[in-house]
């Protein structure tokens, strides 16, 4: 969640920055349409004003680097300030009929935006608390009128808000929907992410974090299929830590399980961006070199084999490794491969460690 929140962030700045653009411009734009008219009330003049202000005021803080967090929080709580007084103002305070009619029809069809924008900023949860605070407020401030009109009885022809019941109603169907879809999409998101962890789970090595058998053998086996139909040369390079058993015995299995994890990071830290590495099964390791001849395989070998060798691994010092390499042959498959790399290893072993071998013929 925490990269997804990174990679987030830079977006909502920008689309927070041209919402804030868009809410100065239309400010203005109603402000000298209202005046234009010479009928804009007082309150009208006062709320586009401070509609202005309030965008003005997010776009000083998106560009100071302001918390995202306080943006967030506060572009929700100005727009609902705002449509609130609006609210409050078409049943309370305007002059004539045709003011409180223009106020909440515009009213009516941008208060679900409220919500919308609550779930498009926040989590579920803390979106549904918002939206469910921002419907009590409505009601709270209609809520007096209604029950005044329903006590006077006032005739169809005034100032008509009848439809009191179907506002809270539509209200609250948008939050549960909207608090549906969130949930949903979150448990999408879940469900994604588990299945993302155990892909990855499935083909890397939990101790080292590269891949691991299963991943290296369908490597070998797509790399083998492509090097035979391209004509192009492959050559898989295997090598064995020696005498790893005394470090298990002098140290601790801790500290080999730490020395593998130094060992990966070492060697994937040498290879190419092309080259496929990972535990084959202990304290052996293999690279899978597309594009490489036996000789090349066989510099990049030797090239490893002297970085581990003159590296100091945390907490027992220096180390060796054995290394065997062989190239892919004509007839060859993936498991003659290997077996041929295995062979050179155990070549190695047996003439005195610390080196590499190279198998250039079939098994």
């Amino acid at each position: 969640m925490g990269a997804r929140e990174e990679w987030l962030r830079p977006l909502k700045r920008r689309i927070y920055t041209v919402v804030a653009a868009l809410g100065i411009a239309a400010s203005v734009f109603a402000l000298i349409i209202n005046e234009l008219s010479g009928q804009s009330p007082s309150f009208v003049r006062g709320v586009l004003l401070a509609a202005a202000g309030f965008c003005a005021l997010l776009l000083l803080l998106l560009r100071t680097e302001a918390p995202l967090r306080w943006v967030e929080e506060l572009l929700y709580a100005g727009t609902g300030a705002i449509f609130l007084s609006v609210f409050f103002f078409a049943l309370y305070a305007a002059e004539h009929h045709f003011q409180a009619k223009n106020s909440l029809l515009g009213l009516y069809l941008w208060l679900p935006m409220v919500y919308v924008l609550a779930f498009l900023v926040h989590e579920s949860r803390p979106a549904l608390f918002r939206s469910a605070l921002f419907y009590i407020l409505l009601v709270a401030v209609s809520l007096p009128h209604a029950l005044s009109y329903i006590t006077s009885r006032m005739p169809p022809e005034g100032p008509v808000y009848t439809s009191f019941e179907q506002l809270y109603f539509s209200n609250a169907v948008i939050i549960a929907l909207l608090f549906f879809f969130a949930r949903l999409k979150e448990r999408l998101r879940e469900v994604q992410l588990n299945a993302e962890r155990m892909e990855r789970l499935a083909r890397t090595d939990p101790l080292t974090g590269v891949a691991n058998r299963r991943r290296i053998e369908q490597l070998l086996e797509a790399e083998v299929e492509k090097a035979g139909a391209e004509g192009r040369r492959l050559s898989l390079i295997t090598f064995d830590i020696d005498d790893f058993k005394q470090i298990n015995d002098l140290f601790g299995h801790d500290a080999g399980d730490s020395v593998l994890a130094q060992v990966a990071r070492t060697v994937e830290s040498h290879l190419r961006a092309g080259d496929h590495f990972g535990r084959w099964g202990g304290e052996e390791f293999v690279i899978l070199a597309p594009g490489m001849s036996l000789e090349m395989a066989r510099g990049l070998a030797d090239r490893v084999r002297t970085v581990l060798q003159d590296q100091d691994f945390d907490p027992i010092g220096t180390l060796s490794a054995s290394f065997g390499v062989a190239e892919l042959q004509p007839g060859d498959s993936p498991t003659t491969l290997v077996k041929r790399a295995d062979v050179a290893v155990y070549r190695a072993k047996t003439r005195g460690k610390n080196r590499v071998e190279a198998h250039p013929g079939a098994a």
